[in-house]
Formats: structure tokens, C-alpha cells, sequence
């Protein structure tokens, strides 16, 4: 994989991250989600399955990890826990690797 393709796979799985992340944070708040949002994260959902199928479910994986870390690292544990449902409803759509398949892969 390129740089480019990495930057863009960084990109779209950010965009993705804050989509879900602005959806689940109103829920919390007990706010319905606006239709901006809603629209946003539908649009996105429906480009996330052609563009990111390109790319091995084990990268994806990977790099949803990584942003995971950072954001505990940072103290942003709730962005890190959307990230883990992130990847839980990525693996079952076949989109990435669940964690413990993950995990077998590196060991």
C-alpha cells in the first residue's frame, strides 16, 4: 500500500470514526440525531463498503487499533469505544477482522 492510499484509507476511516462518534454522542446526550448527521453517516456508510472492500481486512483493522490507542492514550475513552464497536460492526460485515482473529493473525 502507498502513501497516498494510506492518507486515504486515514481519511475515510476518520470521517467514519466522527460520523459514528457524533451519532452515539447525541444518543448519550438523549438528543435525536439531526438529519445533517444522519444523512452525513448514511452517505457515508454507503461509500465506506465499495472503497474500503479495496483494502485487506487485517489493515483496516489495524489501523482502527492504532486510532483506538491514541484516542486512551489521549483520555478520549469514548471515542476509543466507538472505535471498538467500529471494528465489531466492520468484522461482521466482513469489511475487518474482529480483535481476536486479529490477535491470531499477529502470534
Amino acid at each position: 500500500m502507498n502513501v497516498i492510499q494510506q492518507f486515504r484509507l486515514g481519511l475515510h476511516l476518520t470521517k467514519l470514526t466522527n460520523a459514528v462518534e457524533r451519532l452515539t454522542l447525541s444518543q448519550l446526550a438523549g438528543h435525536e440525531p439531526t438529519a445533517s448527521d444522519l444523512a452525513k453517516a448514511e452517505e457515508l456508510e454507503m461509500l465506506s463498503i465499495p472503497f474500503l472492500s479495496r483494502f485487506p481486512r487485517h489493515v483496516i483493522t489495524r489501523e482502527l487499533l492504532k486510532n483506538a490507542l491514541l484516542a486512551e492514550r489521549m483520555g478520549n475513552y469514548h471515542r476509543r469505544n466507538t472505535i471498538l464497536k467500529l471494528i465489531e460492526a466492520m468484522s461482521r460485515s466482513g469489511l475487518a477482522l474482529d480483535i481476536p482473529e486479529f490477535e491470531a493473525s499477529y502470534m
